[in-house]
């Protein structure tokens, strides 16, 4: 009986041992899925970002071909041929530019990125009698946190750099078009682990003795 005891004792010691390696395998696994899957959900936002920002216009020209003032000066546009023109941005949590691929042939374009929200807003410039309006076309969601866990990147930061007077490179900010945007960004997964055992109080039938085989299954 004593040998059958320990033969078992061996046995579930043995049988944890390889349920653990499992579980640690399975959870790198899932988390290793996960964070890939991240991955490719920013490559989808950035690759959208990436299309739509080589085609950017700078708002500058469109303003001066409609006779109006600079962007960036604070008069605003009141003019109702104006369309209601908006500063570009390129910094902080939302991106703003402007495009001439509209649904219409040269039709001005508004697109607005969302970095938290991860969405995707269009306005399209329409003509409206002797006025000009913007008219949404929608705004989408371009990644969605899916029910399995996996995280969404984080942008931890956004630069802007622009050529200056000697042809370098600058971050100071200008109101034209920068020459290229860099993206700092943090991807994160996570999963559940749970640690699993086996408990007996041992051949004598009394706990808190060396005999005892312990079990558990929790978080």
């Amino acid at each position: 009986m004593i040998e059958v005891l320990v033969a078992s004792s061996i046995l579930i010691i043995i049988v944890m041992m390889m349920g653990m390696l499992f579980q640690q395998g399975s959870t790198a696994w899932r988390i290793g899925s996960k964070r890939a899957d991240s991955f490719m959900k920013m490559r989808t936002f950035l690759g959208s970002l990436e299309r739509d920002a080589s085609r950017a216009v700078d708002v500058n020209a469109l303003k001066r071909m409609r006779g109006l003032a600079s962007a960036g000066d604070g008069s605003g546009n009141t003019d109702p041929k104006a369309g209601g023109f908006s500063d570009q941005k390129f910094s902080g949590s939302e991106l703003v530019f402007y495009t001439l691929d509209g649904v219409t042939n040269r039709a001005v374009t508004r697109l607005t990125y969302s970095l938290s929200g991860f969405t995707r807003k269009e306005e399209v410039l329409f003509a409206s009698g002797d006025n000009q309006s913007w008219k949404s076309l929608g705004s989408r969601t371009l990644i969605d946190k899916s029910t399995d866990g996996v995280s969404l990147p984080s942008f931890q930061s956004v630069k802007a750099y622009w050529y200056d007077d000697n042809g370098g490179i600058s971050t100071s900010k200008k109101d034209d078009l920068p020459a290229f945007i860099t993206f700092k960004a943090d991807v994160q997964s996570t999963d559940r682990a749970l640690d699993i055992g086996a408990a007996s109080a041992g051949p004598d039938g009394k706990w808190g003795t060396r005999d005892d085989i312990q079990t558990w299954n929790k978080e």
